[in-house]
């Protein structure tokens, strides 16, 4: 388990999460060693930072557009 998973620190999960991609804050971390599995890090996290926003889809040739810019 790696070691810089502690209480106060702040993961961030690439676009490669999907929609779980962003900054969290760890609440709360537990590292155990265990003979069959290693050493493992159970922590509890919650996000910092808003869910990235999908764009949304237009007719071929337009450009794509947030949903931000839609509701401006």
């Amino acid at each position: 388990a790696d070691r810089r998973l502690v209480a106060g620190a702040v993961v961030t999960l690439d676009a490669s999460w999907g929609r779980f991609a962003g900054e969290y804050l760890i609440n709360q971390a537990r590292h155990n060693k265990r003979r069959s599995s290693g050493t493992t890090a159970d922590i509890e996290i919650r996000r910092v930072t808003p869910a990235p926003v999908p764009p949304i889809p237009t007719l071929a040739g337009e450009p794509a557009q947030s949903s931000t810019e839609a509701t401006a």
